[in-house]
């Protein structure tokens, strides 16, 4: 489950698989009084409440890929409220410590079936996807449509044999395209592959029947919580069900877990802390589980919305970059004495997707710049300042200033980029 990102331009996203559903689960972060930043000479320390945009609950409200229906640049409330989904968790893959009955160790098993049909899939934006403002450990398939502009109904299959360990049917708040915010029945798929790894897909609309008999039979206003437990075992190659995929976006998940794998972060110990932050610990490019024959097929695919040529060898990419802006950021620092969880409240996503343009994501507000504008730069080489914008009408701009390599100052606004931080800004930590 996931937020919502926009096709294109600069967005005010009203989104999220879920708040954070992340997720695929989602979670959102929750806005709070932004801190002082004490290391900025420039800004007062009241200027902060007089940001021009104000992160609202609508980020947590769409599902991880949903572009808005229409971008609006004010700050004021929608004339129709989002509604308020109840926090849900990052998806995570959990087993018992001995694994589930009779699995078999193998931390590096092969898919040896593709999960779909993918002459009907546009793209893919690979794993880990900055969604809204937050990081999930997955990759997105976008959906293509017929010639009467209606999204393929897809099928999808399971791409090892596997068991079915974990089933969540929940109601995701989804903007449709008339703006309109309706709950959208959706499942959670979870499956074990062997002791270590697992996958999963989010956003299926419909089961085979032998899954939906293990179903149940309405579904649950929140995810946290909401999964049963079950065994099935499936072959490769097996129906697992159909999807068009979220509304506007029309993307669905694919998710693995690797639990020998360590992906590292700028504030590892934040990762290892925070129970909802562990999918990102051992996600895994789903794709890489593949001979090179299957895998090519997948890698062909990968890019982003814009439609550009995707960047080389960018699945299973950094999280965090230190020293730069990229990564995950959130709206408090984090001590393992005073941090409530499980929600790790997130505050930014920053980084450079598959087709190359940079995402400078907060809480209800998207800056996308891509290659070529003259405010580009790939945020792995931003080690002090930058200011991105995008032609959007009007024009918005995210001005970034990196502190330190947990802190970092920014500033949305409309307009086209100052020649110097403005006096209104938050500050977010690693």
């Amino acid at each position: 489950m996931g937020r919502c990102d926009a096709v294109g331009v600069l967005a005010l996203t009203a989104c999220a698989s879920a708040p954070a559903p992340a997720e695929v689960t989602t979670q959102t972060a929750k806005p709070g009084p932004a801190p002082t930043p004490s290391s900025i000479p420039t800004p007062s320390a009241t200027a902060i409440a007089a940001a021009v945009f104000t992160p609202t609950s609508m980020d947590a409200a769409v599902s991880p890929s949903e572009p808005p229906a229409t971008p609006s640049p004010s700050p004021s409330p929608s004339p129709q409220a989002a509604p308020t989904p109840t926090a849900s968790p990052t998806t995570q893959i959990r087993i018992d410590e001995d694994g589930p009955s009779g699995c078999v160790s193998d931390p590096n098993p092969r898919l040896t079936a593709l999960i779909t049909d993918l002459s009907k899939i546009d793209f893919i934006d690979p794993t880990p996807v900055l969604s809204g403002n937050w990081l999930k450990n997955r990759s997105y398939l976008a959906i293509g449509r017929d010639t009467g502009g209606q999204a393929y109904d897809v099928p999808i299959y399971a791409p090892a044999d596997s068991t079915l360990v974990g089933v969540t049917y929940y109601l995701q708040p989804m903007q449709d395209a008339q703006g309109a915010w309706v709950d959208v029945p959706q499942y959670d798929l979870q499956f074990q592959v062997s002791c270590e790894v697992t996958y999963g897909f989010d956003h299926v609309e419909r089961l085979a029947d032998d899954l939906a008999a293990l179903a149940p039979a309405e579904p649950a206003r929140s995810t946290r919580d909401a999964q049963i437990r079950v065994e099935l075992e499936l072959k490769a190659g097996d129906l697992i069900g159909y999807t068009t995929g979220t509304i506007l976006a029309h993307t669905w998940d694919f998710i693995l877990n690797n639990s020998t794998k360590r992906n590292r972060f700028a504030n590892q110990e934040r990762y290892e802390g925070v129970g909802d932050l562990g999918g990102l610990l051992t996600g895994d490019c789903p794709f890489d589980y593949y001979d090179e024959e299957l895998r090519s097929q997948y890698l062909a695919l990968l890019g982003g919305f814009s439609g550009q040529e995707p960047d080389a060898a960018v699945c299973g990419g950094p999280t965090d970059v230190p020293g730069t802006i990229v990564g995950g950021w959130f709206i408090e620092r984090f001590s393992p004495e005073t941090f409530i969880g499980p929600e790790p409240g997130w505050g930014m996503a920053v980084g450079k997707r598959a087709d190359g343009w940079a995402h400078i994501n907060g809480a209800g507000v998207t800056v996308r710049t891509p290659p070529g504008h003259a405010t580009y730069a790939d945020p792995a080489t931003v080690t002090g300042e930058h200011c991105y914008e995008h032609n959007s009408q009007p024009v918005h701009y995210a001005f970034v200033r990196l502190l330190s390599d947990t802190e970092m100052a920014v500033s949305f606004a409309e307009g086209r980029c100052p020649a110097q931080m403005p006096s209104a800004f938050e500050v977010f930590y690693r």
